[in-house]
This record gives structure tokens, C-alpha cells and sequence, in this order.
């Protein structure tokens, strides 16, 4: 049986010893069905929603010596529709939440067991971000794992919750135009750029990503509207897309081959071409300064 743990504002009828019995063996199935050991998960929490802000459950890796344990976070307004009869969109949401943390399980034991890059555990401890490597490494590793529990999730549960980034388009449009502005086509001229940006570059990527792992399984054009029904004040957002819609479906044929510092690190420029198809590049000569751009005319 699981450990499934309760917070103490937890409501009571959760808490019920039948409820939870039922819960502990549905659960059971839905980790048999990712693929993944049952003794990973070493423990379930479940909190009240509030706490929890906008995420409805998330996931801590817990690493021992040669193993790694998960502690899967979820929220009880979510918990409370775990069934094993899915009847309703609260139930085909709470299944698929609860799968798209154990493929964030899966992917983590794959590289933690694999030992794709030297520091990878150290990169779960809250680092602060000094430097473009910093920057470049761990957005890369976290946006990966998400486009990867996306993408396997999906093809196992057709719910799906897509993000709208047109607030996130005029944010990343806006800065763009400004720094563009401020280099005037100077080849010479160069600009950091603030760490308040790269959290909105990140979270960009971030939302992205997620509707691209859906539009891969199904290709139906009302997941990626978005980036299409803006062609006038962004005309280069289509085309990003679709470059980037290319790239990750490389990476996805190739994992975890690539998987390496070097690798993730890559990924990130990938990710950072939307400078380039608005006459910006990348352009650290030390990838350990800060983030660096310049113009490419």
C-alpha cells in the first residue's frame, strides 16, 4: 500500500479509510500504465488547493546514495475525483495530472540511473542563476522534462490543458522591439540582458512547449491558433513555431542520445532563435558571463 499523507485542513471525507483504499489502488494502476517501479513513489501528499497556488500537483525528486525516490504533490480538489470510472472531464483531468507527474518521475530516474550529466543532482537544489551557462542548463533540463511528460502523457490521456501565451507574445515582442531600438543595427553594440526577462523567456518556453507535445499526437490546428491568428503584430511567431515544432520532434526521435551538458545546452540556442529571426544573436564569448546579446546587422 502507499503512503498517501494528508495535511492536516485536508477535508475529513478524504481522509476516509475506504476512500483512501480505493485511491491507493487506482493509483496503483495509473503507475503500472507509465511504466514505472511502485516502490519509486515513496510518498503521496495531498494538500489543500490553496496552498498550492495555480499548480495542481507537482513532483520532488528525493535521491539517495544509488536510487531515487519521488514525493508526488497534489491538491485535494484534484485527489477528490480520483475514480476508477471515467465518466466526467474532472476525472479525465485528475488521471492525467497525476500521470504527467510519474512521466516526470520516469524521465528523472532515466537520467539520474543513466548518469547523462555529472551535476544533474545538484541541479534540484534551488541554484541561483549567475551566469548564461546557469541560465542555459537549467531551463533546458526543466523545459525538456516538461515537453517530455507532456508528450508521453498524452498519448495515453487525451485531456489536455493548453496555456494562452498571447500575453506572454507581447511581453517577449515588446522587449525585443526595445532592445532592437537600443542597438540601432550596431554590430559593435552589446546587451545583457536582465534576469526579470529570461524568467519570461522561461516561462514562454515553458507554456510553449506544452501545446507543441499536444499538437504532435493530434495536429489539430485549434491547439496552435495562436501562433497563427497574431501573424500581424508578431509575423515571426509562425515561424518560430514551426521551427521549434521541428526541433522537438528531433530531440524526441533522438532521446536521450543527446541528452548531455552539451546537449542541454544546445537546446536552450534552440529555443533562443527567436533573437536571431529579429536581428539579435546570442553572443557570449564566455558562456559563464551573463547573457549576453548583440545585433546581427
Amino acid at each position: 500500500m502507499y503512503i498517501i499523507k494528508y495535511d492536516n485542513d485536508v477535508r475529513a471525507e478524504l481522509k476516509d479509510r475506504n476512500f483512501s483504499l480505493l485511491a491507493d489502488k487506482i493509483i496503483q494502476k495509473w503507475i503500472y500504465e507509465v511504466g514505472i517501479p511502485l516502490e519509486s513513489i515513496s510518498e503521496i501528499r495531498v494538500c489543500q488547493s490553496a496552498k498550492l497556488n495555480i499548480t495542481q500537483a507537482y513532483t520532488r525528486p528525493i535521491f539517495d546514495k544509488n536510487i531515487v525516490h519521488f514525493q508526488i504533490v497534489i491538491s485535494d480538489e484534484i485527489f477528490s475525483h480520483i475514480s476508477e470510472y471515467l465518466d466526467t472531464t474532472e476525472k479525465y483531468m485528475t488521471k492525467s495530472i497525476f500521470q504527467h507527474e510519474l512521466f516526470h518521475c520516469k524521465e528523472i530516474e532515466l537520467l539520474d540511473k543513466g548518469k547523462f550529466i555529472q551535476k544533474y543532482r545538484d541541479l534540484f537544489s534551488n541554484i541561483e542563476i549567475k551566469t548564461s551557462y546557469d541560465f542555459m542548463l537549467i531551463s533546458a533540463i526543466k523545459i525538456w522534462s516538461e515537453f517530455y511528460a507532456c508528450y508521453q502523457n498524452f498519448k495515453i490521456n487525451k485531456w489536455n490543458s493548453v496555456p494562452c501565451l498571447e500575453k506572454e507574445f507581447l511581453l517577449i515582442d515588446n522587449k525585443i522591439h526595445y532592445l532592437k531600438n537600443r542597438m540601432q543595427g550596431d554590430r559593435n553594440s552589446k546587451i545583457t540582458i536582465s534576469k526579470n526577462f529570461c524568467s519570461i523567456l522561461f516561462y514562454f518556453w515553458y507554456h510553449m512547449i506544452s501545446i507543441i507535445a499536444v499538437y504532435l499526437q493530434e495536429q489539430e490546428e485549434i491547439v496552435i491558433e495562436d501562433f497563427y491568428v497574431h501573424e500581424k503584430e508578431y509575423p515571426y511567431l509562425s515561424k518560430y513555431f514551426e521551427f521549434i515544432c521541428d526541433k522537438l520532434s528531433e530531440y524526441m526521435r533522438n532521446y536521450p542520445k543527446w541528452i548531455s551538458e552539451d546537449g542541454y545546452i544546445q537546446f536552450t540556442k534552440d529555443l533562443m532563435y527567436i533573437f536571431e529571426m529579429n536581428g539579435l544573436i546570442f553572443k557570449n564569448e564566455d558562456i559563464h558571463e551573463g547573457l549576453i546579446l548583440s545585433s546581427i546587422d
